[in-house]
């Protein structure tokens, strides 16, 4: 009896690990480590390095190469890469704003004028009705193409009014923005205007010297605003008297996107 309890000991003791190697769970495989070098032309090495880490692998940024060193599993790195390409374009050019600023002429009862061109014909309603001056003459047209969200400044001389002297100095005309930005509007698009300042330095004769000369001084006029324009209008942006008399310069202003 001794002798088969030693015997089923013995087969129980060979036998234990079997069984213990055929429960125990196979170690999973490491993945297959790869490693890739992509070029990147567009856009920032650094950033596109923390968006690809998402993928799981690990992604070193070299900035003066410009490229992207990729470490990962073979899956890992085949998705970042997919990734890189979709980021990785040129950026839109960014568009042009035109911005024309007018520069009018408004005249008190009895004052010279001329008729505004038929393109004015709703500006001139509201400068009739708004200011009260009867007659009206287009001194000058001021045109500035910038790009969508930064300034732009322009000047320019012109005539007083028509008949003047020869010898009469020139009006000095300027305008100048500090931004132009595209908005988006209920009813098209707008363009917002920021520090926008139109000036004007006008002159006028002060009387005459001993020889019947005459002699000219200059008075400053200036508007600064800030203001929103819907796109292709003509909106009335202000005016400033002249020489404290019953004659203004007005400034109106329209926007366009140039596509």
């Amino acid at each position: 009896m001794k002798r088969i309890m030693r015997s089923m000991c013995l087969l129980l003791a060979a036998l234990l690990p079997v069984a213990s190697a055929q429960q125990a769970p196979e170690k999973p495989r490491e993945p297959q480590k790869v490693q890739r070098i992509i070029d990147v032309r567009h856009i920032d090495v650094q950033r596109l390095a923390g968006l690809i880490s998402v993928f799981g692998v690990r992604a070193q940024p070299e900035t003066t190469l410009r490229v992207l060193a990729l470490s990962g599993s073979r899956e890992e790195v085949e998705a970042a890469e997919v990734a890189v390409r979709r980021l990785d374009v040129p950026s839109p050019a960014p568009a042009n704003i035109e911005v024309t600023v007018y520069i009018i002429a408004a005249a008190g009862p009895g004052g010279r004028g001329a008729a505004l061109p038929a393109e004015f014909e709703a500006l001139a309603r509201q400068l009739k009705t708004g200011l009260g001056f009867q007659s009206y003459r287009l001194i000058d047209t001021m045109v500035v193409r910038t790009r969508d969200g930064e300034g732009g400044e322009t000047a320019g001389m012109a005539p007083v009014q028509p008949g003047a002297p020869a010898e009469a100095p020139r009006m000095i005309l300027q305008l100048r923005f500090g931004q132009a930005k595209i908005e988006a509007a209920a009813t098209g698009r707008a363009i917002r205007i920021d520090r926008l300042r139109s000036g004007a330095r006008l002159p006028f004769a002060s009387g005459t010297d001993a020889n019947g000369k005459i002699q000219w001084q200059f008075h400053e006029s200036a508007i600064n605003t800030d203001l929103d324009v819907k796109e292709g209008q003509k909106v009335l942006v202000g005016k400033a008297s002249v020489d404290g008399s019953n004659d203004a310069v007005v400034v109106a202003l329209s926007a366009r996107v140039v596509e």
